[in-house]
């Protein structure tokens, strides 16, 4: 019986392992960067004290794409009356939000 038990954890754990390193490896695919997601640290995208729907509050879990794989509008594109790319907005203001390491 005691046999059992453990073989029975052993695989739960290996089944628990497994998806793990599956949804890491499938974000990765599909982002391009290790680690995919990365915590939000400072609250310098909240509107309120409270926080609001859409906005990005501390706590938050966000995927990072690699910048090869997509196209990124900054904010001065973003808000340039003669560029093509005038008017584009992610999460209330111009432009895409990026992430940078100091």
């Amino acid at each position: 019986m005691l046999s059992n038990d453990i073989k029975t954890y052993f695989r739960e754990a290996i089944l628990a392992v497994g998806l793990v390193f599956l949804l890491l490896g499938s974000m990765w695919l599909a982002t391009g960067m290790f680690p995919p997601m990365v915590v939000v640290e400072s609250g310098s995208m909240k509107h309120t004290e409270d926080g609001s729907l859409g906005a990005i509050d501390p706590g938050d879990l966000i995927l990072v794409m690699n910048p090869d794989r997509t196209e990124i509008i900054t904010f001065v594109e973003a808000s340039n009356v003669n560029d093509e790319n005038y008017g584009y907005e992610k999460h209330g203001m111009f432009g895409d939000v990026i992430i940078y390491q100091k």
